[in-house]
């Protein structure tokens, strides 16, 4: 079977995806190979496959920012007026979009809700770690250290898991 990865970075199963500025690879995907997938494997795709960028629902735009650019230090790269923003690592132009179109003001989705469970940031090692870790505890964001990495909820509840390559 061909390989499923698309755009920069890592995947994880289930439903969550991973962005990693550290290195860029891009083939093609098809609809056959995510059938074939999910037909052997009800948890997402496969754990190799590779995702340039993930667009995030999110309930207030302000808040976002200073969550991604101010504290987690990702660059803001676009802004698309009121609605939606853009922010990336490394020169990228973008590696997370957010926006409010279908959002704005919602609360977050209950527990156990169909959706994103979480997505990756691959961290190229201990030192940026640490420093995704010192930012957190700076702006008092709660987090949870795991065997596979640290485990956040930005203010609408998405979670990202920062990881190791």
């Amino acid at each position: 079977m061909a390989s499923r990865s698309i755009g920069i970075g890592r995947a994880s199963s289930g439903r969550s995806s991973t962005v990693n500025s550290g290195w860029a690879r891009t083939r093609s995907i098809s609809a056959r190979c995510v059938a074939e997938d999910r037909d052997r494997d009800e948890r997402g795709l496969d754990s190799a496959t590779v995702i340039g960028h993930v667009h995030l629902q999110v309930s207030r735009l302000d808040e976002a920012e200073r969550f991604y650019a101010d504290v987690l230090g990702f660059d803001l790269t676009q802004r698309y007026g009121p609605a939606a923003l853009f922010v990336a690592a490394g020169g990228y132009h973008h590696h997370i979009g957010m926006n409010t179109w279908h959002s704005a003001g919602a609360p977050p989705p209950p527990p156990n809700a169909i959706g994103l469970r979480h997505f990756v940031v691959v961290l190229p090692n201990d030192a940026a770690r640490a420093d995704v870790e010192a930012r957190l505890r700076a702006a008092n964001i709660a987090f949870e250290s795991r065997p596979d990495g640290l485990l956040v909820r930005d203010p609408s509840q998405n979670a990202i898991l920062f990881t190791l390559v």
